[in-house]
């Protein structure tokens, strides 16, 4: 069943859900007289003592406007043959009641089949437009991969994204944004916003390639998001929406702790976290900084021998300045997905290589021992190395690679 951007109920069904809502509030805590600033929660009412809005708050975990339903109390009272409550606020009310949605609300209350059916012939006059159920999947908070669920409505214009995260009693904290789809060439664009302490404040933004078509005709959406953690702090990352056919599907992909493998691969190591300060230098931008210099002597051309069984094979290399981007000079091989970085306390330079057209070997990890190293002492002694990798038949190999001419031929 479909939930309506703005549901429209007649006079009589309002008073119905306002009855059972105040019964159950009343009944929860006991009360039996109650002004109705304490009532609904606005004013000079008490956050210390119970109230609706209060009851609300901890159930979406998040910001509700007291005086929304006494504002919509008072012009239903006002002779108004119609009563139009928002998308969040249908929800929550309907929640608070255990009920899914307006027509479920119908179907087990004991209304006048008369008041029931004039609510049924007001919904089906409004334009109903449909809605979409996806399960999301990304790299969250300790690089833990986590599953939320998303609620696309009225035809890609607004949406409802909510995350769980199990805790350690084995119990699940919800997150919950709101916002609106943007649609912009090839891509759509959702921009959310989040309560927190009463206030609606920017959440996380998404972007997805859709292509020229209809976003509604995938299976599955690759896009990237921006926002901050739980721990709040920045983040960015990879995000994959997986299509569903009913947010009944979603709810059981969600409590489910399988993760397809596919997936996993996707979204491994897909999360970059800012810290949060701000520093009077880049070298101090973190712990590795001021170690940056050791990188900028392995600048230069390289001849790389691989010593693969009782074989020789040679790869010539360059490490670009300023990029450390590291490129073939042989023209029949490509390098791609190059990686360098000092580790292992700034004592051992790490290469990482993706080649295509170079026979021996397909992917390649090289380890050079940065200290006592002709490389660091600027010598032009050939210099031993450790490499491991896959050739091209996928097999494991691994043995001694020779940098020769490190500094004869340096690019400075």
């Amino acid at each position: 069943m479909e939930r309506y951007e703005n549901l429209h109920l007649s006079k009589d069904i309002f008073f119905t859900l306002l009855n059972e809502l105040l019964t159950k509030f009343k009944s929860k805590h006991n009360i039996t007289d109650y002004k109705d600033t304490q009532l609904y929660g606005f004013g000079s009412y008490d956050p210390n003592k119970p109230s609706l809005k209060d009851d609300l708050e901890k159930l979406c975990k998040g910001y509700i406007n007291g005086k929304y339903l006494y504002n919509k109390m008072r012009e239903a009272a006002s002779g108004v043959p119609s009563v139009r409550i928002s998308k969040d606020y249908q929800y929550i009310y309907f929640l608070y009641l255990n009920y899914e949605n307006v027509h479920d609300f119908l179907d087990k209350t004991v209304i006048p089949e008369e008041q029931k059916n004039k609510q049924l012939e007001l919904l089906s006059s409004k334009k109903i437009n449909q809605n979409y159920y996806y399960t999301c999947y990304c790299l969250c908070e300790d690089f833990i991969l986590n599953k939320g669920e998303l609620i696309i409505y009225n035809n890609w214009k607004t949406l409802e994204m909510k995350f769980h995260y199990k805790q350690n009693n084995g119990e699940k904290e919800i997150y919950s944004f709101m916002g609106n789809v943007v649609h912009s060439e090839n891509f759509v664009h959702f921009n959310t916003k989040f309560f927190i302490e009463n206030k609606k404040i920017e959440g996380a933004k998404f972007i997805f390639f859709v292509g020229k078509s209809n976003p509604s005709q995938h299976n599955c959406l690759i896009g990237t998001y921006a926002g901050f953690d739980k721990y709040n702090k920045a983040v960015a990352g990879k995000i994959i929406l997986k299509k569903a056919a009913s947010r009944e599907d979603v709810n059981r992909e969600i409590q489910s702790d399988y993760f397809d493998p596919i997936i996993c691969q996707k979204l491994y190591k897909k999360r970059i976290i800012i810290e949060n300060k701000v520093e009077k230098t880049s070298l101090l931008f973190s712990k590795k900084d001021p170690y940056a210099q050791l990188l900028y002597e392995a600048i230069g051309r390289y001849t790389l021998d691989f010593h693969i069984e009782d074989s020789v094979k040679s790869l010539n290399l360059e490490i670009l300045p300023n990029t450390y981007k590291i490129v073939s000079l042989d023209t029949s091989t490509f390098v791609s997905n190059s990686n360098i970085t000092a580790t292992n306390n700034w004592q051992v330079l790490f290469i990482d290589l993706l080649i295509e057209g170079f026979f021996p070997l397909k992917k390649v990890s090289i380890y050079v021992k940065l200290f006592n190293s002709s490389l660091m002492k600027n010598k032009a002694d050939n210099m031993d190395a450790k490499f491991n990798g896959v050739d091209i038949n996928s097999n494991i190999v691994s043995g001694k690679v020779v940098f020769n001419n490190l500094v004869a031929e340096t690019v400075v």
